[in-house]
């Protein structure tokens, strides 16, 4: 599961990014202002029924391309340890008017950006950063090996046949009673999943 995260981090550090054809801009040794556009995916869960809805929550994402040299790039375990972002242009943000429950981890409605790392024992982690800090540094998404804290969603890895040629973020219903969605992350043929609860679901 290396591969993923290199390929993760090679479409978040610009320079690279625009090496491997994974970004289409590139630090200018001057600074100016520029303007672009960039395409963008969502995925989204909601409680909805009779005309009333009781919370949603939204993931939006930039979509960098797998290359399939990224899987043959990462057995050094070089980038463990590090925080990447999580896809490319802008960040990456998960929006809940409603908590939600990952695991033990209590995230209270609002808005996050997300960043993904591996650690040097294998574990991946999604971290749900507040963005004012983030805003206040003025930081791109390209830059979030600079940020800090954060709640912090250990996710499931697999490997998968069907490859995803752009990343893709899904939301998939687990059960319907408690609120158990997963958030995946697909990219060539690798997965994660973070299970989470949409709280609360009137009854």
């Amino acid at each position: 599961m290396k591969s993923l995260v290199l390929a993760l981090s090679l479409a978040s550090v610009s320079a690279a990014g625009a090496a491997l054809g994974t970004a289409a801009f590139s630090a200018p040794a001057d600074q100016g202002l520029y303007a672009m556009g960039a395409e963008r995916g969502a995925a989204f869960a909601l409680w909805y029924g009779n005309g009333e809805s009781d919370g949603m929550v939204n993931v939006d994402y930039g979509r960098p391309t797998w290359q399939d040299g990224y899987d043959a790039m990462i057995e050094s375990g070089r980038l463990d340890g590090q925080r990447w972002r999580l896809g490319k242009d802008f960040w990456t943000q998960l929006d809940t008017n409603l908590p939600l429950r990952f695991g033990a981890e209590e995230v209270p409605a609002g808005q996050y950006y997300l960043t993904l790392e591996r650690s040097e024992e294998g574990v991946y982690t999604l971290q749900l950063n507040n963005p004012a800090p983030i805003r206040a540094q003025k930081l791109l998404s390209a830059m979030a090996d600079q940020t800090e804290g954060g709640i912090a969603v250990e996710m499931l890895h697999d490997t998968v046949e069907e490859k995803a040629d752009k990343l893709t973020l899904s939301m998939e219903v687990q059960d319907k009673e408690t609120g158990s969605v997963h958030l995946i992350v697909r990219w060539g043929r690798h997965e994660l999943r973070a299970p989470f609860a949409m709280l609360p679901k009137k009854g």
